[in-house]
């Protein structure tokens, strides 16, 4: 059994949120990848996809708040609260989350969440 030290509907927001992330900015014909890892402290989640890819100075401020990064793909009505909110709620389940990106070839987004042992 594996238990998880947080509330499961706020960690489905934040991984659905990355998820709706990877879609909207993987252009059609593209891949999306999940990937789970179950280690004996941690549970690791990445969604990588093929999408636009994010230049470093997107990527440094994907997590800020109200931070809008190109429209070059994706919907274009955001307030840029997605990603600060996906940041913020696993922060206080004691996780983290992380992108590596590469533009022109896709991000991948790894969330981390501690998983103490099944009692």
């Amino acid at each position: 059994n594996l238990i998880v030290p947080h509330d499961p509907k706020w960690t489905a927001e934040a991984l659905f949120n990355i998820l709706e992330n990877a879609v909207k900015y993987t252009p059609e014909g593209g891949e999306i990848t999940v990937t789970l890892q179950v280690r004996p402290e941690e549970l690791e989640i990445s969604v990588a996809d093929t999408g636009i890819g994010m230049p470093e100075e997107v990527r440094s401020h994907v997590f800020d708040k109200y931070y809008q990064g190109s429209r070059s793909s994706g919907s274009g009505r955001c307030l840029g609260l997605g990603l600060s909110i996906v940041y913020r709620i696993l922060e206080l389940c004691g996780g983290q989350v992380r992108v590596d990106s590469v533009v022109d070839q896709g991000s991948t987004f790894t969330v981390r969440l501690p998983c103490p042992p099944a009692l």
